[in-house]
């Protein structure tokens, strides 16, 4: 994996005899082609680096700067390599050189693609630009063991922030506001950055013959048959301090907290210690090499049989990235767009380069079109038309469409309107915002109001729910029941009764596309459309407010009573849980209505376990538990679907077969990222590979859960 974070220390720091206790010294090595614009190259010398790291260049330049007698020169950034646990455990126990050998050329490559991405902030005529250089003076730093004392071969890349263009020396790229600089576009594409890594390691470490598979997300992975929980220490520190689905962002701030002070080992006392582990699992080196001699010469033989040409598009990468992205975000970052693209492609060197070019293609394309003098921030141009085809139909609507009422269906009303109510009743106008903070009851109140209304008027009612668990929550008052359509039903194809009303739950979170559809269902059919908004976070676009500056008439409702609150206050959490779920237990025994909530799922995990405790405990339930092992939908659209990073090994596929009216059900065995393909595995063993952006509607995805 990669990592990022400031340099932490001085040359001393990552030079110290305490980062590489095995091997004495895996060494350390300028690289960049600003390091040899300064004449650095081979073994790194402390006083230089720590010279440049203060911004004082070895041909005496100086880039540091003060503001107002303060220092503010920010040394550079730190991007360690790690290698899968498996590979650390060959090299360092099994002492097989190449797989070193094999780490540092795959830092190399990924290193290239980052110093792609180098880049400053130069002024011309009071305008200021970010410029790519294409040049970094980077220290790589080579350790072996982690801060656990585990075998952990990694690379710490020091990138200094300094770059050499049009003729000067200047501090790298930041820009926090636009997005475009160095950092953050390295940031923004660690994902990327970290498969380039680890494809080129992985494909270094089978050529060798070892037999390797995935173990997680974002292409992580490791050699099968090598025992690695014995030495994952510090992985287990992690996964008890994050989530195991945690963002990269997450794990590293989590990689910072979590890390413990250097401690001296006595390397053979070390190795003696990792060696013993091993044994304990029944491992045995020398028949792993020659079952991997094996597999090699059978590699080789399928190898024969199945190459294959590659071709990828890369302006269908980028078409695919601009879509998901206009989807989510009203604008977007070139970053941003890099990211989503490079994400789509195979993780191969000089990626970034193609993909760069594609993007400027697009922007002369007007595909995505600048929000800023520096193109940093964009927009799309599927955005632009469906925001002001929204405005046009929603003027079109109000100006054409009628509300018919039908007293000889008309329902009588079981309580008075409330102001908002009694006035959209009088109004009766085609398309209408009703809004109003609340919460979930208090917004099933205001739309069975919205129901009741349109009854008393004679017209016939339908609930758009804004998901799954929205729609179950409508459904049990009995004035809405069997009026409740889901959201997933908001397709080309839904049909609508002439001259009805359709009350829209949370509408706040509409994406334009979604709203233009509404509003082309409504102008069809004359259907009233009343969009609730409980005015939390509006979804992309804000349809809403392209609606009200259209002129759509917005109601806004109050009165809504608060909750009674009780705090305790308790700085315990394990006794906070435990009290509510005492309490949980209590109102369940006393059959009153109860729900707990907690953000997050390990929280929620926490407080679910400590109430099956307290359940348990009164006999409200068995104490026997059952693990049922279940297939969890994953759910992909037409975009979703062609994006890499949401497949991985263990997950399970089915394919609907159309013209034999048949599903087959696959594993996947490997994601390919050299290829862009899926190698998957039937129930009867048959394997078949399927290229990732060609698949379609026909193909489900599930993980499985426990």
């Amino acid at each position: 994996m990669m990592s990022i974070s400031p340099i932490a220390g001085n040359a001393s720091y990552y030079a110290s005899q305490d980062n590489y206790y095995v091997l004495g010294s895996l060494g350390s090595r300028w690289m960049g082609e600003g390091a040899k614009m300064l004449g650095l190259s081979g073994q790194i010398k402390d006083t230089v680096l720590d010279q440049i790291k203060q911004g004082i260049l070895p041909n005496g330049i100086q880039i540091s700067r003060k503001v107002k007698g303060k220092e503010t020169h920010r040394a550079g950034y730190d991007l360690t390599f790690s290698a899968p646990k498996s590979v650390s455990v060959l090299a360092l126990i099994g002492g097989d050189q190449r797989f070193i050998e094999a780490h540092n050329a795959a830092v190399s490559v990924a290193m290239q693609e980052v110093e792609a991405l180098s880049s400053a902030r130069i002024t011309k005529d009071k305008k200021t630009a970010t410029v790519l250089t294409g040049n970094i003076v980077a220290a790589l730093y080579h350790h072996d063991t982690s801060r656990d004392l585990d075998p952990q071969l990694h690379t710490h890349a020091l990138v200094f922030n300094a770059t050499h263009a049009e003729g000067k020396w200047r501090a790298l790229a930041s820009d926090t506001k636009m997005k475009t600089g160095f950092s953050e576009t390295v940031m923004a594409n660690q994902v990327a950055l970290g498969k380039i890594y680890r494809h080129s390691l992985r494909h270094a470490v089978e050529k060798m013959g070892y037999k390797t598979h995935e173990t997680g997300k974002n292409g992580l992975w490791e050699m099968e048959g090598v025992p690695v929980t014995p030495f994952s220490q510090r992985s287990q520190t992690l996964r008890e301090a994050v989530e195991n689905d945690a963002s990269l962002r997450t794990r590293d701030i989590a990689v910072l907290n979590t890390r413990k002070a250097k401690v001296a080992s006595d390397p053979l006392i070390l190795v003696a210690e990792w060696k013993a582990r091993l044994q304990e699992t029944g491992f045995h080196l020398a028949d792993f090499i020659n079952r991997t001699k094996a597999y090699q010469q059978e590699k080789q033989t399928a190898s024969r049989q199945e190459k294959q040409t590659v071709t990828h598009d890369i302006a269908q990468a980028i078409n695919h990235a601009i879509s998901l992205l206009s989807d989510s975000k009203i604008q977007f970052t070139y970053s941003d767009l890099l990211a989503k693209t490079v994400g789509q492609l195979p993780a191969e060197p000089g990626v970034f380069e193609r993909v760069r070019q594609g993007i400027e293609a697009a922007i002369e394309q007007q595909r995505v079109i600048p929000l800023d003098k520096e193109k940093g921030i964009f927009t799309s141009d599927i955005h632009l038309l469906n925001e002001l085809s929204l405005h046009q139909l929603a003027k079109t609507t109000l100006r054409e469409n009628r509300v018919l009422s039908f007293p000889e269906r008309a329902q009588v009303r079981e309580r008075p309107y409330v102001d908002a109510y009694s006035v959209l009743a009088q109004d009766k106008p085609p398309v209408a915002i009703l809004s109003g903070q609340g919460g979930a009851a208090v917004q099933r109140e205001r739309i069975k109001d919205a129901v009741m209304m349109s009854l008393s008027q004679g017209r016939e009612v339908k609930i758009l729910a804004a998901d799954r668990g929205s729609g179950a929550w409508l459904a049990q008052e009995k004035h809405l029941a069997g009026q409740v359509i889901a959201r997933s039903q908001l397709t080309a194809e839904l049909t609508l009764l002439p001259q009805s009303t359709l009350v829209i739950d949370q509408a706040e979170k509409l994406t334009l596309k979604e709203t233009l559809l509404l509003l082309e269902k409504g102008q069809e059919q004359s259907v009233q459309l009343l969009f609730m908004n409980s005015e939390k976070r509006p979804g992309t676009g804000n349809a809403l407010s392209v609606l009200k500056e259209a002129g759509v008439p917005h109601y806004q409702l109050y009165g809504s009573q608060p909750l009674a609150t009780v705090v305790v206050s308790e700085s315990d959490k394990r006794i906070r849980y435990e009290a509510l779920a005492s309490a949980y237990a209590e109102m369940k025994w006393a059959k009153t209505a109860v729900v707990t909530q907690v953000n997050g799922q390990r929280e929620q995990a926490a407080l679910t376990a400590a109430i099956r405790t307290q359940l348990k405990a009164s006999g409200q339930l068995d104490k026997v538990d059952t693990t049922i092992s279940v297939l969890q939908p994953v759910w992909l659209d037409s975009k979703s679907r062609h994006q890499r990073e949401n497949y991985r090994a263990g997950m399970m596929m089915e394919h609907w077969d159309n013209e034999k009216k048949a599903m087959h059900r696959y594993q996947i065995d490997k994601v390919i990222d050299s290829s862009n393909t899926l190698r998957l595995i039937s129930e009867t063993g048959d394997v078949r590979a399927e290229k990732i952006n060609k698949l379609d509607s026909s193909w489900s995805l599930f993980a499985q859960k426990k």
